[in-house]
């Protein structure tokens, strides 16, 4: 797979996470929270292992760097910041 297309997929795991994480915090608070959440952030590291990216943070780097205007250009700044 291309980098670009590795990134791309990459940009649909974070979306994924963030769609599940946003859902996950739209109900009141409950002690729940916490242990739903870990398989969420579990899963997007190892979706992301899986492209090539052993780090989260090495995903976001990357993606950046490599192709910043699509970022601008694709990605609606809420999504970006939620």
């Amino acid at each position: 797979m291309a980098d670009k297309e590795k990134i791309l997929a990459g940009r649909n795991v974070v979306k994924v996470y963030r769609q599940s994480h946003r859902q996950l915090h739209s109900q009141p608070w409950h002690k729940g929270i916490p242990d739903a959440h870990s398989p969420l952030l579990e899963k997007m590291k190892k979706d992301l292992k899986a492209l090539g990216f052993e780090t989260v943070k090495s995903f976001f780097k990357a993606s950046k760097s490599r192709y910043p205007v699509e970022v601008f250009r694709n990605w609606r700044l809420e999504d970006v910041w939620r």
